[in-house]
């Protein structure tokens, strides 16, 4: 049986608004370290055990990238014919 993951792990980004939330409303001593404490956070969360193999790993997306621009007509700093 598997055991819950923390929140940074399925909601990352929930987190991270939950931790600037905290610190917009706190004094300065809570954002002293000037990431709110996501580092930490996800250093803790991450270093559990049982908790880093829970994480899922994508396939990085590939090196080649298609420019949005690249295909219009209207921009001749794509085109090249």
């Amino acid at each position: 049986m598997s055991q819950p993951v923390p929140p940074c792990v399925s909601d990352p980004l929930g987190s991270v608004r939950a931790l600037f939330d905290a610190a917009s409303s706190a004094s300065d001593d809570f954002a002293a370290d000037g990431d709110w404490g996501v580092k930490a956070m996800f250093q803790a969360s991450l270093s559990a055990p049982g908790v880093l193999e829970q994480v899922s790993v994508t396939a990085p997306p590939s090196r080649r990238r298609h420019h949005p621009c690249a295909s219009s007509p209207h921009n001749h700093m794509f085109n090249t014919t």
